[in-house]
């Protein structure tokens, strides 16, 4: 019985030394007193862009509606397959630079991911007009952002 009750005491001293060694102070320093900012600030200040009138740079803009127009279910954390109505819009963005016609693709979608299928299928088509496309991808997350859902019940 002895035996018993020593290990249990053992093993609690040690999830105790466990949990204190994890628990540490928080740093409420202002972000301007940080002294990686300080730096990040010493080093922009001497960063000069020298004009060049041989590059040219050309930038557009765009912004899609990808809401769809029927109900379908949504990912959460329970099924919700009965919609009331938009709450809001779901929107697909894209920034398009052409520095000396290289193009640079930023696009943004507010969905959970961005879909592989999809990623493939623009690099396919953006490919076909440019020999290098750089794109940046990424996908705004929401766990209830486009439709008001009923209450089950």
């Amino acid at each position: 019985m002895r035996s018993w009750i020593k290990s249990l005491l053992i093993i609690s001293c040690i999830i105790l030394l466990i949990g204190l060694s994890l628990v540490g102070p928080i740093d409420r320093t202002p972000l301007a007193e940080q002294s990686f900012y300080k730096e990040m600030i010493a080093q922009l200040d001497t960063f000069r862009i020298t004009p060049s009138s041989k590059h040219i740079i050309r930038a557009g803009w765009s912004k899609v509606s990808i809401t769809p127009n029927y109900v379908m279910p949504m990912a959460g954390y329970r099924m919700r397959d009965h919609y009331e109505g938009i709450h809001d819009s779901l929107y697909a963005r894209i920034v398009v630079l052409h520095i000396d016609n290289q193009p640079i693709y930023l696009i943004s979608v507010d969905l959970l991911l961005f879909p592989s299928a999809l990623k493939e299928k623009l690099f396919q088509q953006l490919s076909q007009k440019s020999k290098a496309p750089f794109l940046y991808l990424s996908a705004t997350h929401t766990h209830n952002g486009w439709v008001i859902t009923i209450p089950n019940g």
